[in-house]
């Protein structure tokens, strides 16, 4: 016995039900605006492509897709099968959705800020940098004499660590040719 072909009328209609289901259980509105939503894509689909609609309605492009077996017309079975692969790929899109503006944001600049403030101004850097001109002159290797410095400013009551000090000496021409 041969499988009734259903109407392009039909296939229509049926399809679009179950897009305004599909658009309704993913909460993108009351099933009355999701339905016109839906039928006003229909009515134009070269709509997809210049606006952005609902995400169910990329299911749409694969409406277009089977056009081609809408005009030779379709089985009940072939229909049933369309529509259950429409509801598989809209659970799918918030996931793939959220992917692909994740995979977005990797590739934007990074949203830039002045960083973490320095511990010591200006004024104290130029200071650290002759403690530490004036300790070397004196013979003592650089690891000392950022060591002594950092004692020096804890002793002011400002908390800095020897690593600091050697930032700020591997700095010390950036600051000079600021005070020139």
């Amino acid at each position: 016995m041969a499988k009734r072909k259903l109407t392009r009328k039909e296939v229509e209609r049926r399809i679009t039900q179950a897009l305004i289901e599909i658009g309704s259980e993913m909460g993108l509105g009351k099933p009355e605006e999701v339905k016109k939503k839906v039928q006003s894509l229909l009515q134009n689909p070269s709509r997809y492509k210049t606006e952005a609609v609902m995400p169910p309605l990329l299911a749409c492009f694969f409406y277009g897709l089977f056009g081609q077996r809408l005009k030779r017309g379709m089985t009940e079975d072939a229909l049933e099968q369309f529509i259950n692969g429409l509801r598989r790929v809209a659970t799918q899109i918030p996931t793939r959705i959220r992917k692909e503006m994740n995979d977005m944001k990797k590739q934007l600049r990074r949203r830039g800020g002045p960083g973490r403030r320095s511990l010591l101004d200006t004024t104290q850097q130029r200071e650290a940098i002759q403690y530490v001109t004036m300790m070397s002159g004196q013979g003592k290797t650089f690891p000392q004499a950022f060591q002594e410095t950092a004692a020096i400013f804890q002793a002011k009551g400002i908390e800095v660590k020897p690593r600091t000090i050697k930032r700020i000496w591997q700095k010390r021409k950036v600051l000079h040719a600021q005070s020139v």
